[in-house]
């Protein structure tokens, strides 16, 4: 969540994902688990709930 509503840069290779903010810092980097051309990369957080 340190980074949530953040621009992030992907980097695809053909074995790993590299996520670099906007100072060009890597945050993280993943690994591959298809062989497909990427098409879209989900960003999953959690949303703000009220009740009431």
């Amino acid at each position: 969540m340190a980074h949530a509503r953040t621009v992030v840069t992907v980097e695809v290779t053909d074995t790993t994902l590299h996520v670099f903010d906007h100072d060009g810092h890597r945050l993280r980097t993943l690994p591959r688990t298809t062989t497909k051309e990427v098409t879209r990369f989900k960003a999953y957080g959690t949303k703000n709930r009220t009740t009431g």
